[in-house]
């Protein structure tokens, strides 16, 4: 879900929102107990952001799981 309002927010140019909402995403994904799924999510969240053309945030999701996977 803060994936989808991410999105959102940068389509907008809300650059301050944006920041707000990535910082709300990493806590939420640090409250996952489970490093298997903390991984999955941000997989998940990577290949989100590749289709809308988000590559730099594409890649510290894909480098966070991998950090989190090893």
């Amino acid at each position: 879900m803060l994936g989808k309002i991410l999105f959102t927010q940068a389509k907008k140019g809300l650059t301050a929102e944006v920041k707000k909402t990535e910082i709300l995403a990493i806590d939420a994904a640090n409250a996952i107990g489970s490093s298997l799924s903390q991984v999955w999510m941000l997989g998940n969240f990577a290949m989100e952001n590749i289709q809308a053309g988000q590559m730099e945030r594409e890649a510290s999701a894909f480098n966070r799981g991998i950090a989190i996977a090893e």
